[in-house]
């Protein structure tokens, strides 16, 4: 095996190599020790959508409502758009990565920005290819 250290991936504060993977926190895992890698989400994408525009819509129609009535029940129904929109807005991606018998949460990002997903599945795709390396070499 060479001396030299393999960089697979660096950036936004992770690093992958042949040995070892480093997150933002500077939690270190040893390749050798993961057994497998996914990008979760804390709530599924598509339902997170789905309450961002229903918490948008009953936020405008709870503020109109409550501008034209005063109601208690528009006020509800922004309170409740509210909460739907903070659903979204709140979400996580994360990598989940099993190692030594127990899995675990790595790089928590909000999910509303696209790089965030992006940094998750090329962090993942970096450590595969990691594992995939180190069990060629092996053989």
């Amino acid at each position: 095996m060479s001396s030299a250290e393999t960089v697979y991936f660096e950036g936004q504060g992770v690093k992958v190599t042949d040995a070892m993977f480093i997150d933002a926190k500077g939690d270190q895992i040893p390749i050798r020790n993961i057994s497998s890698v996914r990008v979760r989400c804390k709530k599924p994408e598509n339902i997170a959508n789905i309450a961002k525009w229903l918490g948008i819509v009953l936020m405008v129609l709870g503020g109109l409502a409550l501008i034209t009535s005063g109601d208690a029940g528009a006020l509800t129904i922004a309170v409740l758009g509210i909460i739907f929109f903070s659903t979204w807005y709140f979400n996580k991606v994360y990598l989940e990565i099993g190692a030594g018998g127990t899995i675990q949460e790595s790089l928590s990002a909000p999910a509303r920005i696209p790089e965030n997903w992006e940094a998750a599945r090329r962090t993942a795709e970096a450590i595969n290819t990691s594992i995939t390396d180190m069990q060629k070499a092996q053989k």
